[in-house]
């Protein structure tokens, strides 16, 4: 607690107070009525300190501020050690509307299959598969924003019953229900999906946009214009 520049006794005035007291702090005269140059300096120095030192609220004590202090570097620490948000792979390109078809129609899609889209986009595989063929659809996909636009068009297309658009990792995904699987992916992540969807139950048939998978030559394969769509069926 600051003292009173003129009698040295701790201040205990409001913080208003404190601004009248700075400007009281001169220094005092000698017998002729004149300040010397060491009294002067005293007193410069004893309006510094009052400068220098925080000016509180009455009674707010220091600790309060330390606990203020702890509670926002808590915070920030809490902040920095979240997760990112997961990325995607590679970046949406979509599949023409004409592809898309001929990817279902290769695959020979029916009322009675299940439609997995891996990489879904803006959901228009599953969209289609619904809306032409009678199936149910499935877009799997990591970006949330292009799961909110894929509902939207399900919507707009009337086909948002017969459709799911779930946000999440191909690699992790649960394909069991899955009939046909669409994609359209780069070799690489090809190459890291092909034991998986080797594994599917037996007839499962996979279409892929463009891209082989190593090692298990295409059942089918058929040229859409300047695009390659690939077919292959689970050995039973």
């Amino acid at each position: 607690m600051p003292g009173s520049p003129a009698t040295g006794r701790p201040f205990s005035g409001p913080p208003m107070a404190w601004a009248f007291a700075l400007a009281s702090a001169k220094a005092p005269a000698d017998k002729t009525g004149h300040r010397n140059a060491e009294q002067e300096e005293k007193s410069k120095a004893a309006r510094n300190r009052l400068r220098m030192r925080p000016i509180l609220p009455s009674g707010m004590p220091v600790r309060f501020l330390i606990a203020i202090s702890l509670a926002l570097a808590a915070s920030q620490a809490s902040t920095l050690g979240q997760q990112p948000a997961p990325t995607p792979d590679i970046h949406f390109t979509p599949t023409r509307h004409a592809i898309a078809d001929a990817m279902l129609q290769l695959a020979g899609v029916t009322a009675q299959d299940v439609v997995y889209d891996l990489g879904s986009g803006d959901g228009r595989i599953p969209i289609i598969a619904a809306q032409k063929y009678g199936a149910r659809g499935v877009g799997i996909e990591i970006d949330p924003r292009l799961v909110t636009q894929s509902w939207g068009n399900a919507n707009d297309a009337q086909v948002a019953n017969r459709v799911r658009f779930l946000v999440g990792d191909l690699f992790t995904a649960d394909l069991g229900e899955a009939t046909v699987v669409t994609m359209y992916l780069s070799p690489s992540i090809m190459k890291r999906l092909t034991p998986t969807l080797r594994a599917l139950k037996p007839g499962t048939r996979i279409v892929s946009h463009q891209f082989t998978m190593p090692g298990w030559p295409p059942d089918d394969r058929r040229q859409v214009d300047e695009a390659e769509i690939l077919l292959w069926r689970v050995p039973k």
